[in-house]
C-alpha cells in the first residue's frame, strides 16, 4: 500500500503522479469510508469522486500497488 499525500484542498479530481495501482484495487481517502473511482492514466492515477472536504493542509489516499 502506498499512502499519497495531496497538499491543500483536493477538489473533485486528484492526479497522483508516478504511481501504478493494482488493477481492480480500491483507493480510499483516509477518513472517508467509501472507495473512490479511479483510472490509470499512463504512469499516473486519476482519482475522481473525491468528497468535498475543506482542508488548509493536506489529505491522504491509500492506494494498493502491484
Amino acid at each position: 500500500t502506498v499512502y499519497a499525500i495531496h497538499w491543500g484542498e483536493p477538489g473533485k479530481k486528484v492526479t497522483i503522479p508516478g504511481v501504478t495501482a493494482k488493477p481492480g484495487s480500491a483507493i480510499r481517502m483516509l477518513g472517508v469510508d467509501k472507495d473512490l473511482k479511479w483510472k490509470q492514466d499512463g504512469e499516473d492515477i486519476a482519482i475522481s469522486g473525491v468528497p468535498n472536504m475543506t482542508s488548509d493542509y493536506a489529505c491522504s489516499f491509500a492506494i494498493t500497488v502491484e
